[in-house]
């Protein structure tokens, strides 16, 4: 298995991170980029979709591209 480094997120990108999580663990489901942008009051869709890739690119999350609410806590993943 290869070795994933996990560097550490931005203020922002850290407050993302949690309400990504707490909104996984109400609903079932992750946020779409509008809920977080809506969430963080960020006029620009693009703003999210910037950060949402920062934190692919650090492995701070995965994503299924093509489909929507797919956004996965990497921290929150265990390998079996």
């Amino acid at each position: 298995m290869d070795k994933v480094v996990v560097k550490n997120p931005t203020q922002k990108q850290q407050e993302i991170l949690e309400f990504i999580e707490s909104f996984i663990d109400e609903n079932g489901f992750s946020p779409s980029q509008k809920e977080i942008s809506d969430y963080f009051g960020l006029a620009s869709p693009n703003a999210v979709r910037c950060h949402i890739r920062a934190m692919a690119k650090k492995n701070l999350i995965t994503f299924e591209p093509g489909k929507p609410r797919t956004i996965c806590l990497a921290y929150k993943m265990v390998a079996i």
